[in-house]
């Protein structure tokens, strides 16, 4: 068989990585790997294997210039195997040995690139693309040790070769194992309705030390260790107090000993990806790459389900045909025991009460809470963490449910939380309030918070001025004047536990930021902040300002919304960072914002029929604008679709033309027929439709529903354009899936 005829082998498992490479820098990433390139062409002709590696090596090192979590192991790999090979020319070019090794080196980097064409998304395989270039560097140096020493293995005995023989099989099984493991996500990515969801944060874990007692209580439970056998653990609490961060902390640790499962968040500010019809696809995909095992087993499961069940938004029939059957399948190879894993395996489902609203929790619900064939058919070592606000239908469904423990924030002794609020405070103050900060004044601090953790985190943000700068109101008050403020009587005598101390820490900042009373402010104010929560999933500065440029009524010197958002990186998230799509940085905010009662002058009325209107109106006017023909520059529609042609067209489509794709009809439809607007959709369908399509070529699955709602709008109006909506709507659902492949 010819080298360029071989295939890259079948493979399956978890990285096996032992050491960590050095981080070089980018650009010596890049010097790396043009020196590699110009040593390539030094090298002598070795025959066939040999240059077929060279060419894999040279594919490789272009394809990791754009992975950034993988570009310093790939660096490392880079610099050692090109100077290998050059030893290799020089050394070995006849022995036999090496040439296996050579071969196996071809394979490595033909599935590298075979991979980078077929695979959806290079950023869902970094982890494992990390373990293969560790892989690599580990290889490489074995092979340099055989080239340097091989005169003298050819003088060792029979037992030595063995030796040299099974150390090449050993580094081939693992090098199959990691190319499966890619294989497979790949497809499930592919063949599953899944969202990238959720990794756990860093900066959103519990400070070391803090929220030790219910960390062990969820551990324990997890852990098999308590007296509790219920395969559900429910932590509620209200806003605050700090529910998610516990979520992150636990998900940490069972990231880190292997038995995280999944780790699902939802997000209220992302309504209109529909993540409650994506969670157990989601989950399934996740499940996959705890084990081996459990990935041949979900794997099976997928391909046995018919197309239309694979993308199915029903979490009814997803747990029943996804989630239910892989864990059977695997419990089968231990005689319906438990999982063939050593310990337990963890599903943290975040934030359950930003799901949307009762209806679209009911099915949910109903399975954790064990009906519906929920729990009781799970294997005994599968935990399910839910994490929420105690709503009045998630406290029905789920805490008179024997499949279900309940533990409250407000059971953690007082005492325990303060002292991890004050440790809190000292760990974010102390630097910068030296000679002011002693025991009373933390104490009078933590008395303020009344054990919300997410008051003490915008208390130490105001008092540290993060808030304001320039000539804002209240720039020139000193750090330790904020600090007295909170603590004052006056102020602790009027704010109450739970919602009213944070909605009353939300006031305190933004009357420092505006003044309601200059009627430009106010205006600019609630125009900025009602674009931001009306639209249906979070957008970056750019692209809001892009779509404010054709919303009617928007002044000229008003279309820039960093007057208002430069100054509260406390309060929302991507101030300080461009590219990071802005949002309230915690619930609660948007629940102060939307609430008149609680927000008075800055009460956002997400309701109103003016902004709903001109996201309407700008999401129609930036298709019309933007939408082009070939819009990801793709020569030829004869081929699927491949990484490089997605990776394109996300490049070349900004993210306010994508979210007006997906997104037009979910504001229009909540309005009254509108003439101009009718208007402007006869272009889009008219005139536009096929680029249209293209845009969201990979997820026209979706669209049925929300398209329909458009025909019903235009029949208000237009009963001649709705019918040529039916039509296109009938042209989707016929061919949604050859143009999501090509």
């Amino acid at each position: 068989m010819k080298s360029e005829d071989r295939k890259p082998q079948n493979l399956s498992t978890f990285p096996h990585s032992d050491n960590k490479a050095a981080s070089p820098s980018k650009r010596e990433l890049r010097d790396a790997t043009d020196g590699a390139k110009l040593a390539v062409l030094e090298i002598k002709p070795l025959g066939d294997k040999l240059r077929a590696v060279v060419d894999k090596l040279n594919t490789f090192s272009d394809a990791v210039k754009s992975i950034t979590e993988v570009h310093p192991h790939a660096q490392m790999a880079a610099k050692i195997l090109f100077a290998v090979i050059d030893l290799i020319g020089k050394q070995a070019e006849s022995d036999e040995k090496m040439q296996e090794l050579l071969e196996l080196l071809e394979q490595v980097y033909s599935f590298v690139e075979d991979s980078a064409r077929v695979n959806e998304m290079l950023q869902a395989h970094q982890d494992l693309l990390k373990a293969l270039a560790i892989r690599t560097i580990k290889l490489a140096g074995f092979i340099e040790r055989y080239a340097e020493k091989q005169n003298f293995w050819k003088r060792l005995s029979q037992n030595a070769l063995a030796d040299v023989n099974s150390e090449i099989q050993r580094h081939k099984a693992i090098l199959e194992d990691l190319m499966k493991a890619i294989q497979q996500r790949g497809m499930l990515q592919i063949q599953l309705d899944t969202q990238f969801i959720c990794a756990e944060s860093l900066a959103k874990q519990c400070l070391p030390g803090t929220r030790i007692g219910p960390i062990d209580d969820i551990l324990n439970w997890a852990m098999g260790k308590s007296d509790d056998p219920s395969p559900v653990l429910w932590l509620s609490g209200g806003a605050g107090t700090g529910k998610s961060t516990i979520a992150h902390t636990v998900a940490h640790l069972f990231r880190q000993m292997g038995h995280l499962g999944s780790f699902f968040c939802f997000d209220q500010n992302l309504s209109g990806d529909r993540r409650h019809e994506k969670v157990f696809t989601t989950i399934s995909r996740d499940l996959a790459d705890l084990h081996p095992m459990m990935r041949d087993a979900v794997t099976s499961v997928v391909q046995a389900l018919p197309a239309a069940q694979r993308s199915s938004s029903d979490v009814l029939l997803q747990w029943k045909n996804l989630i239910l059957p892989s864990f059977a399948k695997l419990s089968a190879h231990a005689d319906g025991a438990s999982l063939p894993l050593i310990g337990p395996i963890l599903i943290i489902v975040d934030a359950l009460d930003e799901s949307g609203d009762s209806r679209t929790r009911e099915s949910l619900l109903s399975i954790f809470a064990g009906g519906k064939d929920g729990e009781e058919k799970l294997p005994p070592n599968v935990r399910i963490l839910l994490i929420s606000r105690p709503l009045d239908d998630i406290y029905d469904a789920l805490a008179e449910s024997r499949y279900v423990t309940r533990k409250s924030m407000d059971e953690i002794p007082e005492t325990s939380t303060r002292l991890d609020i004050a440790q809190y405070i000292k760990h974010r103050l102390d630097a910068q309030l030296k000679g002011f900060l002693d025991d009373g004044q933390v104490q009078n601090l933590v008395d303020a918070s009344h054990g919300l953790f997410q008051w003490t985190y915008l208390a130490c943000e105001y008092i540290l001025g993060h808030h304001v700068h320039g000539n804002r109101r209240g720039a020139g008050l000193p750090k330790e004047k904020r600090f007295k403020k909170l603590c004052s009587p006056k102020r602790s005598g009027k704010a109450e536990r739970g919602d009213d101390l944070l909605y009353s820490m939300y006031t305190t900042i933004l009357k420092e930021l505006f003044d309601m009373e200059d009627d430009d402010i106010r205006n600019l104010f609630l125009s900025v902040m009602s674009q931001i929560l009306v639209t249906r999933e979070p957008l970056p500065r750019s692209s809001l300002n892009a779509m404010r440029d054709y919303m009617s009524g928007v002044l000229d010197e008003d279309k820039d919304i960093s007057p208002v958002i430069d100054h509260m990186g406390p309060l929302l998230t991507g101030v300080s960072n461009p590219s990071i799509p802005l949002r309230p940085i915690h619930t609660s905010f948007y629940d102060y914002l939307t609430s008149k009662s609680a927000s008075g002058d800055f009460f956002v009325d997400v309701e109103a029929t003016t902004m709903r209107r001109g996201m309407a109106q700008s999401t129609l006017a930036v298709m019309k604008k933007k939408l082009r023909f070939s819009i990801a520059g793709v020569k030829t529609s004869y081929h699927k679709n491949t990484n490089d042609a997605l990776a394109a067209a996300a490049e070349e489509i900004p993210p306010e033309l994508q979210y007006a794709c997906k997104h037009w009809s979910g504001h229009l439809t909540p309005l009254s027929f509108d003439d101009n607007l009718a208007k402007s959709v006869t272009h889009l369908l008219y005139k536009q439709f096929p680029f249209w399509l293209e845009v969201l070529s990979r997820s026209l699955r979706t669209t049925s529903v929300p398209f329909s709602r458009v025909i019903t709008w235009l029949q208000e109006g237009d009963g001649k354009l709705a019918e040529f909506a039916r039509d296109a709507l009938q042209f989707i659902q016929l061919f949604a899936t050859p143009i999501s492949q090509s």
